[in-house]
């Protein structure tokens, strides 16, 4: 090969090498250009790129955004798919076709898009503009009539109506139904709309567990562009715009939440949310769902403490539940409680011996509600029940009062009849015949000798003239021993005898009342009290 003809090879080579360079530069610049409203499926580093894009766009709806990064993640890997502006009107979505064609060639005036005078009632004027559109990969739906339903539609704060083209619609939607299925997605309808060459996506909520797929996505691209932004308000606007979508969602399922537990466990998760979503988290937003799950701890302790005390009252153990209830009751709830239990307590004790007790726990019913003014039921039957409590205690009173007087006249009775029937009185000898015939001689002295001979010459108590001289001078002893009365023979001559019976030596008889006791056949003396 001649010289001449290597240098011209060598030169083809070197020209169709540069020219391969341009046609791959300006075909990757028209694929990665995208729309404003659009996230691929793809490198991290051109979603943020698009993400970054897209700020400019103030209505965006973050909500379908959403959703479209959890039907992305059931999209096979090099899938071709973006999301469509949302729903409008037919003549605002025409409208909208126009603005991004005159959008794009401002941003591309090297391959611009030929925009045609367009008329909704003219398929044909707009078709060939939606078809370059597309071609330009800039997603956008049709202007059609009766397409799926508007958002405002909705009255669900966290709905979404979106369209998604790509390569392969079937593709997209069974994307969509695996969303669903797997419980990512709450779906109203997902369709395939031919004319419009995309798939409708109606979805009526996004569940917790969709929520956090997303932000896994979403998160890490909104903190990368919250921290890249530091001084456009509109940037900062849409990052509030997707904050706000975030706390839609949340607050949505805390309002179905069937337990103060459950609702403080999603505001928590929230709370989570927003602190790392971006650098331009409202710090106002974060403290009053703070102060939120606050009050709802208070009132889930509030919840605890009734019920417990509700389960206390109802098997009658008012103490208890007085007790329970009287640890919080700086509570408005709680202390009317408190004061129905003390009004419950007041009306099962027994008037009869405890009417203070009663009106006592009233009037601490009344102190605890005195300033409350929704408990006006409450307080007229606590006043009714004291009323009636006073009259009852009135009349309890008066018998207890009559009771006590009836009981004292009693004791005072028994008193003098026992003092009559259990006295010991006095014992006497009464005299029946002889000289001292009708002479009665007391028995008050623990011992008492009955002779012939008193003091100073004998030692006889009780002397009893003899003429006959039959009676000894120390002829018997009566000895007492406590209410008892004993007689015994002092060796008398002519001895003692009793009821007829003479007393054996040493022996004690025990008097009883009417005894009849001879001294040696001369004087009779008779027993008596």
């Amino acid at each position: 090969m001649s010289p001449t003809r290597r240098d011209k090879l060598k030169r083809f080579a070197v020209l169709s090498t540069l020219l391969l360079w341009l046609a791959a530069s300006l075909f990757l610049s028209l694929v990665s250009t995208e729309p404003a409203s659009a996230l691929q499926h793809g490198d991290e580093d051109e979603e943020l790129k698009s993400y970054l894009a897209g700020l400019d766009n103030k209505e965006e709806n973050w909500t379908r955004r959403l959703c479209f990064e959890i039907v992305k993640g059931h999209l096979p890997k090099g899938s071709k798919a973006a999301m469509t502006s949302g729903y409008r009107s037919p003549q605002d979505q025409l409208n909208v076709m126009v603005d991004l064609a005159h959008r794009y060639n401002q941003r591309h005036p090297e391959s611009l898009i030929t925009i045609p005078a367009v008329s909704l009632d003219n398929p044909s004027s707009w078709k060939p503009l939606l078809t370059e559109l597309r071609a330009k990969q800039v997603m956008v739906n049709a202007p059609l009539k009766g397409h799926g339903l508007p958002v405002s539609a909705h009255t669900n704060p966290v709905a979404a109506v979106f369209d998604i083209a790509g390569d392969n619609l079937e593709v997209i939607k069974k994307a969509c139904i695996e969303a669903g299925e797997k419980g990512e997605l709450k779906l109203n309808q997902c369709l395939i709309e031919l004319e419009n060459g995309a798939v409708h996506v109606d979805v009526e909520y996004i569940p917790l567990l969709g929520l956090n797929i997303a932000f896994n996505r979403i998160g890490r691209i909104g903190n990368a562009a919250a921290n890249s932004i530091n001084s456009s308000p509109t940037q900062v606007a849409e990052v509030t715009d997707a904050q706000n979508a975030i706390t839609n969602s949340y607050q949505y399922y805390a309002n179905q939440a069937k337990s103060h537990e459950e609702k403080i466990g999603i505001y928590e998760k929230l709370i989570s949310v927003l602190e790392k979503s971006s650098a331009y988290t409202n710090r106002e937003v974060i403290e009053k769902y703070k102060t939120e799950i606050e009050l709802l701890k208070k009132e889930s302790e509030r919840r605890q403490l009734l019920g417990k005390a509700d389960a206390l009252v109802k098997e009658r153990r008012f103490t208890e539940a007085e007790e329970v209830l009287g640890k919080k009751s700086d509570d408005d709830e709680v202390r009317c409680r408190l004061a129905e239990v003390k009004y419950e307590m007041a009306r099962n004790t027994d008037p009869s011996n405890n009417c203070d007790v009663i009106l006592t726990k009233l009037q601490e019913a009344q102190a605890l509600i005195e300033k409350d003014s929704k408990a006006g039921e409450l307080k007229r039957r606590i006043e009714n029940f004291k009323r009636d409590t006073e009259n009852t205690c009135a009349r309890v009173r008066g018998r207890n009062w009559l009771r006590v007087i009836l009981v004292s006249l009693l004791a005072v009775g028994l008193i003098v009849s026992a003092f009559f029937l259990f006295r010991t009185g006095a014992w006497v000898l009464h005299c029946e015949d002889g000289d001292q015939h009708g002479e009665s001689f007391s028995l008050d002295q623990p011992e008492i000798i009955i002779g012939s001979l008193g003091e100073p010459d004998g030692e006889a108590q009780i002397v009893i003239n003899d003429r006959k001289r039959k009676i000894s001078r120390n002829h018997c002893l009566v000895k007492q021993s406590g209410r008892r009365f004993y007689l015994k023979d002092l060796k008398s001559a002519n001895g003692t005898l009793v009821n007829g019976r003479r007393l054996e030596a040493d022996e004690y008889h025990e008097l009883k009342k009417g005894d009849e006791i001879s001294l040696a056949g001369a004087v009779t003396l008779i027993v008596r009290r």
